[in-house]
């Protein structure tokens, strides 16, 4: 089942160098594409939903989009 929680455990420490950070996001970037990876070889669909706190249920597809428009703001913020 889909766990419920919030993003403060999944965000870099404050105290990062930005090195520590650029290796933060590479990583988690590739943890993303793994997972991605994982779901096709399970044939989940892109109709498959899984919960998302402020927006309800979201699609696949909806998540990767949300997850591409967060990261491009947040690195609009770190510019």
């Amino acid at each position: 089942p889909p766990i419920h929680d919030e993003y403060d455990d999944y965000r870099p420490g404050t105290n990062l160098t930005l090195a520590e950070q650029r290796e933060f996001f590479r990583q988690t970037r590739a943890d993303t594409l793994t997972l991605v990876d994982q779901l096709l070889a399970a044939g989940v669909g892109d109709d498959a939903t899984a919960p998302h706190n402020d927006f309800g249920s979201l699609t696949v597809r909806g998540w990767l989009r949300y997850l591409d428009i967060h990261a491009s703001l947040e690195g609009k913020k770190i510019r």
